[in-house]
């Protein structure tokens, strides 16, 4: 065994070295009664993947229920479309691929701007921004800027 080709044994050990993960930004917010959220920046894969769900557990519920109803009005035309195709008309296939691409722009638009809605979100909710950390998480990001608040209060 070599360092550069571990076995199998060795790196299902429970011993072995915890990989680092990947660090990221955060953007720190505080609610003057004291609650605290760590925002990260860029790509939101749960808002792209998950949207109204996603929107719905962050308390955005306008949001959540504008996606839940694009998400509907979206499905019942590809369904019309497919019957109309079904039926005959040739034509109907164009909105079933309209359909589609309006669905996958949205998971797109959710992914670019999902952090920057939760961002907007807590704004409006009367958090402040605090400051920018990085971090592999955004439960390290919250605990290491409490870090430094208690240093600066020694």
């Amino acid at each position: 065994m070599t360092p550069d080709n571990p076995t199998l044994a060795s790196r299902l050990s429970p011993n072995r070295p915890k990989q680092r993960r990947a660090v990221k930004q955060f953007k720190l917010y505080e609610h003057p009664d004291g609650r605290r959220a760590a925002v990260k920046q860029g790509w939101s894969w749960p808002a792209a993947c998950f949207s109204f769900v996603w929107a719905f557990s962050k308390g955005m519920y306008a949001i959540a229920a504008a996606l839940l109803a694009a998400g509907f009005v979206l499905a019942l035309l590809s369904t019309e479309a497919d019957e109309l195709f079904a039926s005959g008309d040739r034509s109907a296939r164009g909105a079933d691929y309209l359909s589609h691409l309006c669905g996958w722009i949205l998971i797109v638009v959710l992914g670019i701007n999902g952090n920057e809605l939760r961002e907007r979100h807590l704004r409006a909710r009367g958090y402040q921004l605090r400051g920018v950390r990085r971090a592999s998480s955004s439960e390290d990001a919250l605990a290491a800027a409490e870090d430094l608040e208690l240093e600066k209060g020694l």
